[in-house]
C-alpha cells in the first residue's frame, strides 16, 4: 500500500514539474474511458496438476473467461501542441476466470495507478483529428479469490501488486477548445505474478492460490475535457 501512495505522488510531483516546464499557457485536462478487456489464459494455466487440463478424462468440464470491461479516469497536462503526461486509475475488472464443473470458480480482478507520456500529431493542419500514442508504467494491484466445495481450496485468496510496461494508440476528435472525444487501444504487459493461478503439493490435499501473469488488451473510447 505504501508503494501505491509513493507512486501515486511521484505522478502528481511529474504533473507539477510539467506544470512548471509548459508554463501558464499549457492546460489541464481531465477524461474517462470505458471499453472492453481481453487476456488469453489457457487452461494449463489454471494448476500444476493439469486438473483443468484433463478434466475431460474425469467426465468434468474447465473452462475460462478471456474478456470483462475496464475502465480508466486519468489527469493530464498537454505540455505542449504535440506533447502531455497524463497519471490516472484504471479498473481491468477480471483478468483470469476459470469455472471447473467440480466446481471450482477461480477469479482474478486487478486495479492499477497509471503514469504515462502520450504524443499527438493531428492528421493534417486544420484537421481536428489526432492519432496519438503512449508508453508509461502501470502500479498494478491484482487479488484471486477461490470458491469450491473441496476444503483444501474453498476460501483461498491472494493480493500482490506490482509495476508493468502500457503501451497504447487511439484516435482523437477535437469538438471544441474544451471537449474532444478519444477512441482506442491500449495493453499492460506483465499483469500479475505466477504462472499457474492454483498450485497444490505433490498428492493434491492442500493447496496455495496465486495471481496469475497475463497481457491484458483494451479497446475503450471516451471523453477528455480541457480546462483552457
Amino acid at each position: 500500500m505504501k508503494k501505491t501512495y509513493l507512486f501515486t505522488t511521484l505522478s502528481l510531483c511529474l504533473l507539477s514539474s510539467a506544470v512548471f516546464a509548459g508554463g501558464t499557457g499549457a492546460p489541464f485536462y481531465v477524461g474517462g474511458s470505458f471499453g472492453v478487456s481481453s487476456y488469453d489464459n489457457s487452461s494449463d494455466q489454471m494448476d500444476n496438476l493439469d486438473v483443468c487440463k484433463n478434466a475431460k478424462l474425469h467426465n468434468q468440464k474447465c473452462t475460462s473467461d478471456d474478456n470483462d470491461n475496464a475502465g480508466h479516469i486519468y489527469g493530464g497536462l498537454q505540455i505542449s501542441e504535440g506533447l502531455g503526461v497524463e497519471t490516472g486509475y484504471v479498473n481491468l475488472g477480471d483478468t483470469a476466470s476459470y469455472h471447473y464443473s467440480d466446481p471450482i470458480a477461480v477469479k482474478q480482478k486487478t486495479t492499477g495507478i497509471t503514469l504515462s507520456g502520450i504524443a499527438k500529431q493531428r492528421l493534417s493542419k486544420a484537421s481536428p483529428i489526432s492519432a496519438y500514442g503512449k508508453a508509461g508504467v502501470v502500479r498494478w494491484s491484482s487479488e484471486t479469490s477461490v470458491t469450491s466445495d473441496n476444503p483444501a481450496l474453498h476460501g483461498l485468496k491472494v493480493s500482490e501488486d506490482g509495476y508493468s510496461p502500457v503501451l497504447g494508440a487511439g484516435l482523437q476528435y477535437d469538438m471544441n477548445n474544451n471537449l474532444s472525444l478519444r477512441a482506442g487501444w491500449e495493453r499492460y504487459y506483465d499483469v500479475g505474478e505466477g504462472s499457474e493461478i492454483i498450485e497444490y503439493n505433490a498428492d493434491g490435499s492442500a493447496a496455495k492460490v496465486n495471481t496469475l501473469e497475463t497481457d491484458v488488451d483494451v479497446i475503450s473510447a471516451g471523453v477528455n475535457f480541457s480546462f483552457l
